[in-house]
């Protein structure tokens, strides 16, 4: 799994994504969920104004599809294989999935800050 990088100082998904990384997330989460190439969503983005390589909407993709907010099917077409993603959930639902990760970390951790480490003084 990938790293998510979260700024404390931002809200909502901006804490987490950048302002680009927003826009795709309500791109792919509308109703109805489109199948989307890395080339669609690219296009997409670029329609809307986004000016972002088509290089890391791919990178994007893949972390969504590795934390599970996007399902890859692989698809082939003239340019050989690609991945088909299709969003597993609403924009809700990665905020969602966005607070209950934030919330594992901060409870690990918690937890790790009750143990003794090594040259403290834990008293």
């Amino acid at each position: 799994m990938n790293k998510l990088k979260v700024d404390l100082s931002k809200d909502g998904l901006d804490a987490a994504f950048a302002p680009w990384e927003v826009e795709a997330l309500r791109i792919i989460t509308e109703p109805p969920h489109f199948k989307y190439t890395s080339g669609t969503l690219h296009k997409k983005l670029l329609e809307g104004g986004v000016h972002i390589s088509q290089a890391s909407v791919i990178y994007f993709l893949e972390d969504l599809a590795n934390w599970g907010v996007v399902s890859k099917e692989r698809g082939f077409g003239k340019g050989g294989e690609r991945g088909v993603y299709t969003s597993n959930m609403s924009l809700k639902g990665v905020r969602d999935f966005l607070a209950l990760t934030t919330e594992g970390w901060a409870k690990k951790l918690r937890d790790s800050s009750t143990e003794k480490v090594k040259g403290e003084d834990n008293e």
